[in-house]
């Protein structure tokens, strides 16, 4: 296996000419982008089925050509339906060009679907959404392997590696399980302190995609 000849050798594998054509192929401005979702046994939500995924939460980066970035944050408030309050959102932060970067993108692609079908006015905007979406996790099956990755290729494996100064550990809320069910508890009121939750969240979320954000400067970087 691969995996044992680079932990043998401790060492790394670059394809440079092959990451460069993938990253030749985004547009900008680049979104980043990530759900946090919850599933429900018995659904709440009218249009929604047992244990799918519901999008409450997103975080998104856009990056432009220039290198400058802006974050924009969301967790649903409980003033509409879900799907609606979260597609208005989106849409207005948004735009219609550019590439969507996720990481394992077809998450994501899932809940814009679930979404474009709950909702067809919005249908063309998630459904443009994914045919503009780039996922960033293959090239860390073929194009860059590291041993330090012990053969994983999840954004929590990749980044302390390529990114060490960013990390999870700091933070409140470290992982996805946990973030659903704050997410599940915030929106359901089950929560004494609702900002200082809502505040957790937010800046887990915001830290996966600036996480992608750190990795695809850093891939740059060595092209």
């Amino acid at each position: 296996m691969n995996q044992v000849r680079l932990t043998k050798e401790k060492a790394v594998e670059i394809d440079k000419k092959g990451i460069a054509r993938e990253l030749s192929g985004l547009s900008f401005p680049l979104w980043f982008f990530d759900y946090e979702t919850i599933q429900l046994a018995i659904p709440v939500y009218h249009g929604t089925r047992p244990w799918q995924q519901i999008p409450l939460q997103y975080s998104l980066h856009r990056m432009d050509a220039d290198g400058g970035i802006k974050h924009y944050s969301y967790i649903y408030g409980g003033k509409c339906h879900p799907f609606l309050e979260l597609a208005s959102t989106l849409k207005k932060e948004m735009g219609d060009e550019g590439s969507v970067i996720s990481w394992n993108a077809s998450f994501e692609k899932e809940r814009n679907k679930d979404v474009a079908e709950f909702l067809p006015e919005f249908s063309g905007f998630f459904l443009n959404i994914n045919r503009r979406t780039y996922d960033l996790m293959p090239i860390f099956k073929s194009m860059y392997t590291d041993y330090r990755f012990k053969g994983g290729t999840s954004l929590k494996t990749v980044l302390p590696v390529l990114v060490p100064e960013l990390s999870y550990a700091v933070l409140e809320i470290q992982g996805g399980g946990e973030a659903s069910s704050a997410l599940y508890n915030l929106v359901k009121g089950n929560i004494k302190k609702p900002e200082s939750v809502r505040k957790h969240l937010t800046e887990y979320c915001k830290l996966d995609t600036l996480a992608m954000v750190r990795i695809y400067e850093f891939l740059k970087k060595v092209i």
